[in-house]
Formats: structure tokens, sequence, C-alpha cells
């Protein structure tokens, strides 16, 4: 590891000396002009970025791309055109490690932790990633979201932390990843594509999920009904729009239980 000065850095060769990482955790607007104020305050004590040495033409951040950020930001508001900045260059590690090390402490969501694990070859994130993003929005479940969904699914455990999601992904296989896409486009096909109602809610989903899973060879047997006609059953029932939201034990067993019911009521049906 080595330590540089930048004495007086030129702030508009900022976009040519660096680069964020693409595991990089999301640049909050909010923090950056905090920062903004703290460096035209003169209260900025901490001018270190750790970046990694790869080799070309610009470091990898793997922190300070917010300070970076700020600085950028009071070059093009014409403020400041230098600032003295020390870089800490780390070389020969891999960079999602250090990443991870230096982040320990930080309050990381469970989003910009799970993003490091995203290298573009994982299908959990090729295979989702028309369902899914990162951060989530209108449109698309979070993808830590997701798996919290598939460990409570098929094996009761629901904690997709820092310290067990790696282990999750790990043992997710192509054939659940495949499964779970269809119930996500089944639902998104009955529900809506708007991934903020009450159906897609984290206690929803994860005994959605539950129930196809328990229930997949009937369901995957049935020539006369399908699981969007189950899901249909649903779009209407008021004790699933009041306890969409529960998260205690006793709640989403309550729910399990319910929804449970519901398929086996539906197959009846047509027997």
């Amino acid at each position: 590891m080595e330590m540089k000065e930048l004495s007086n850095f030129a702030l508009s060769q900022i976009p040519n000396k660096f680069r964020v990482a693409d595991f990089a955790r999301k640049q909050y607007t909010h923090h950056t002009r905090r920062i903004m104020k703290a460096i035209m305050e003169g209260k900025l004590y901490d001018n270190v970025i750790t970046v990694l040495d790869t080799n070309d033409e610009k470091y990898l951040i793997i922190d300070g791309q917010h300070r970076l950020a700020a600085l950028k930001s009071l070059y093009e508001e014409d403020k400041l055109r230098g600032f003295t900045i020390f870089l800490r260059i780390c070389k020969g590690v891999k960079d999602k490690e250090i990443y991870l090390n230096i982040n320990k402490a930080k309050a990381m969501t469970s989003s910009d932790y799970f993003k490091v694990f995203d290298d573009g070859t994982r299908p959990f994130f090729t295979d989702l990633s028309r369902l899914c993003s990162h951060y989530g929005d209108k449109n698309h479940l979070k993808f830590s979201h997701v798996l919290s969904a598939m460990s409570y699914s098929k094996i009761g455990d629901a904690t997709a932390n820092r310290e067990t999601m790696e282990a999750i992904l790990n043992k997710i296989d192509k054939y659940e990843i495949s499964t779970v896409r269809n119930i996500l486009e089944d639902m998104k096909y009955v529900f809506g594509n708007d991934v903020r109602a009450c159906f897609f809610k984290s206690s929803m989903l994860k005994n959605i999920m539950k129930v196809y899973f328990s229930n997949e060879e009937k369901i995957l047997k049935s020539e006369k009904k399908n699981f969007q006609g189950f899901l249909k059953k649903l779009t209407n029932d008021r004790f699933i729009q009041t306890t969409a939201v529960i998260r205690h034990a006793d709640g989403m067993l309550q729910l399990h239980q319910y929804l449970e019911g519901k398929l086996n009521k539906y197959f009846d049906e047509v027997a």
C-alpha cells in the first residue's frame, strides 16, 4: 500500500483520473451536498481517497466516491478549482475484497452490500435483471428482497444479511432461479407491473414463493389450472390486503396457512 499526495489537485481532472467501481454503493445526492458544504467551510477532515491501481489510465475508487463527487460538483459550480487530496493506493489485492473490508463498519444497506456479488456472471442477477434491480423502483423488485424470499421459501430462513448473503446466493441453482423468474412474471401479469402493490410486499412474496415450492409438483401437473389462476383468486382478497405487511413469525405462519388453504381450494374446484 502506498500513500501519495496530490497537492492542489486540478478538479477538472477527476473524470480522467478516477472511475467508480461497478459494485460501489449507491451515490446519494444529499450526502454529496453535505460534503460540499463541509469543504467550503474548511471542515472536511478526511481527504484520503482509497483506490486500486488497476494498471490502466484511471484509479478504481474503493472508498471516497462521495468526496470526489463533491469536489467535482464544486468545480462544475465554479466554486473550487483545486484541492489537496491523498491517495491510499492498493496494489495486488482483489477489488471487492478490499471494498468489503473497508466498508465493514459503515452503514451500508443490504442492496449496497449485495451489489458487490454481481460480477456479470451469476445467473441470479443476469436471469432476473428484467424483473429486479439492486435498488428497486416502481417496476423492479430489489435483488436482496427476492433473495430473502427465496431463502424463506426453500429453507424457512429469511435472514439475508451481510453474513449470510453470499452463502445463500451460492446455494441457489439455475432451476430455482428459472422457477422464481416464472413466479415473478406470473405475479406481474396478474397484479400489474407496479411492485409497490401489497402483493409484492416482503411477507407476501415470501409466502407466495413458499406455497409454490411446497406444491410445485401439483401445480406443474395440473392441466386445467395454472399458477396465474390461483393468483387471480387473491386479487380482491381483503384478508391478503390487510395482512400483506406483517413481519412477526406468527403472522407469517398464519399467512402461509391461509395461502396454502386457498391453493388447495382452488385445485379442488377443478378436480
